[in-house]
């Protein structure tokens, strides 16, 4: 009877704890830029050329951007959709093919009324 006992308070006791972890994971905010899927150089709604100069780009936050880099001997450009929750600062170099860019340059992502 007491095995009995303890199995059932074990079963609930891994249940509740699921259901916390579940929970906490559906609803952890997103820091990290994502992506998907790949927008295509079509799908941008505008093209922002990265040259030696460039510091840091402006963007909205669901926006699809062409990256263009002119200078490079690696890729030349990549196309990505700002989709992320998060809306703070991150190095171009984060999400940027291996070798597009040399230069630290920032990207800062706006809130766009469109996420609201």
């Amino acid at each position: 009877m007491k095995t009995m006992h303890y199995l059932i308070a074990s079963t609930i006791m891994v249940a509740g704890l699921a259901s916390v972890s579940a929970h906490a994971e559906t609803h952890r905010p997103s820091l990290t830029p994502t992506a998907s899927p790949m927008p295509t150089p079509w799908q941008a709604d505008r093209v922002i050329e990265i040259t030696p100069q460039t510091q840091w780009v402006n963007v909205k936050r669901l926006e699809v951007v062409q990256f263009v880099n002119t200078t490079s001997n690696g890729p030349k450009s990549f196309t990505w959709q700002f989709d992320a929750r998060s809306v703070r600062p991150f190095h171009l170099s984060d999400i940027a093919p291996a070798g597009f860019i040399g230069p630290q340059v920032m990207v800062y992502v706006a809130p766009s009324r469109l996420s609201r």
